[in-house]
């Protein structure tokens, strides 16, 4: 028996990437395992947006390479955008790699599996297929993703993405829907579809299609679906349509993901994002009118080259303004072949550390407030799994993908379920069961 194990780092879609790429091993006879000393084929999926992702990959697989020395018929292979993005340097910095494949390259994983047992170093680079969606796995999955789309046109100018995953590829409506009545079938209540600039859907498609189309096909044709969310969104590409999508379709969530990156124009037109801190906070109002209970998140990056105190401030302000319930919050990183890493004005990194804490502390205090504020609430709350913490508790997402830690039993897993909120803690919320799901009796089991 040949067994294989994957680390991956990185986004939703990387995440997405290795279970298609775990199904593609297991369909050419390997068998995966969670202990990496088991394993005859290593794997890590990586990812290239910020530096300290690619320092980690290369510290694992100079631990892996401690295991090589042991068994020197352990393969090592690096799979995703950082291996697209370093190519062969990739090969100089960690000896221990046998082969490489981009992320568009994946389905070619088993076979260059194979040709690194005949000791041949070997790299695809090419941008391939898609290849297949994923698989109903065994099991009770209450929430899966399903890609739409991979690449992104944009080009932002600190971004290394468009060189690790090339250019806007929209998959057909047909493979996706295909694709999620899969899912749907083996049970999964909530589909999260994936694309980098997933509001530019279909535009290489030749046809008049868009997000806002596919929402609705989706909405139609699985109506036993519950829940419908998209990431990650770009603002210049939010159109009316698909801001009446959400607000009309009864499985979109209320909860969207819409990077600001900055709240300076000046910075903003650097990074070439496409659109003015003004335009941004219009949109963010116009979908508010159309979703009242709307949740909004989005990331932030501090530190761009040239960014100044009047720059910075500009991005606290958007803050306050923009009333955000999360932030996921950055140090400008340093990405090779990208037009960022060549402008002048480079920030000091205690400077981008300062700024960052100070950016923390207000978007925190905005967070706890608006949590807070949730405190007496009856949300649905979708059972994911049990608490990563306690081990013990059980941990479900409302509709506007705020966490929720409550007790119940393991049967409960995969249910939706009614909760009054009763109190916050750091990032998420406790609850407690108003009434417990149809068809399960206290002890947990479920009734025939």
């Amino acid at each position: 028996m040949k067994f294989f194990y994957i680390h991956t780092f990185g986004c939703q879609m990387n995440v997405y990437d290795s279970e298609r790429l775990t199904q593609a091993l297991q369909d050419h006879g390997w068998t995966v395992t969670k202990n990496s000393g088991q394993a005859d084929l290593l794997l890590i999926n990586t990812c290239t947006v910020r530096q300290l992702a690619e320092e980690k990959a290369f510290s694992l697989i100079g631990r892996w390479a401690k295991m090589k020395a042991d068994r020197p018929d352990v393969i090592v292979g690096m799979v995703g955008c950082l291996a697209q993005h370093l190519r062969q340097k990739a090969f100089k910095r960690a000896p221990a790699l046998d082969f490489m494949a981009g992320p568009r390259a994946l389905m070619r994983v088993p076979e260059l599996a194979e040709e690194a047992r005949q000791k041949k170093r070997v790299a695809v680079f090419s941008v391939c297929n898609f290849g297949g969606g994923t698989k109903a796995p065994e099991g009770v999955v209450p929430s899966a993703y399903v890609a739409v789309m991979d690449g992104c046109n944009q080009y932002c100018t600190y971004c290394a993405v468009p060189l690790a995953r090339g250019r806007e590829k929209s998959r057909s409506q047909k493979e996706i829907l295909a694709e999620v009545k899969r899912r749907v079938a083996a049970g999964t209540k909530e589909i999260i579809l994936l694309g980098q600039n997933i509001t530019r859907y279909g535009s290489d498609l030749g046809q008049k299609i868009n997000l806002a189309d596919l929402l609705c096909r989706i909405a139609e044709a699985i109506p036993e679906l519950s829940r419908l969310r998209f990431i990650t969104g770009h603002p210049s590409a939010f159109t009316e349509q698909l801001i009446k999508a959400m607000a009309d379709l009864s499985p979109v969530c209320g909860a969207l993901h819409l990077p600001l990156q900055s709240g300076s124009d000046r910075i903003l037109q650097a990074m070439k994002r496409g659109y003015t801190s003004t335009q941004y906070t219009d949109l963010a109002r116009k979908i508010r009118a159309f979703v009242p209970d709307l949740v909004l998140s989005t990331d932030i990056i501090v530190g761009f080259p040239g960014e100044t105190e009047h720059d910075f401030q500009a991005t606290l302000d958007m803050v306050k303004q923009c009333d955000f319930d999360m932030a996921f919050c950055f140090k400008y990183s340093i990405r090779q072949a990208t037009i960022a890493a060549e402008l002048p004005d480079q920030l000091p990194l205690l400077e981008k550390e300062k700024r960052l804490a100070l950016l923390l502390d207000t978007v925190e205090q905005k967070a706890v407030a608006k949590k807070a504020a949730m405190i007496g609430r009856r949300e649905k709350v979708l059972i994911e799994g049990t608490d990563v913490k306690t081990k013990q508790r059980l941990q479900g997402r409302t509709r506007g993908n705020h966490i929720v830690i409550l007790d119940g039993p393991p049967a409960w897993i995969g249910r939706e379920i009614e909760v009054e909120i009763t109190a916050t803690a750091n990032w998420s919320l406790m609850g407690e069961v108003i009434s417990p799901p149809a068809g399960i009796v206290n002890n947990g089991q479920a009734i025939a």
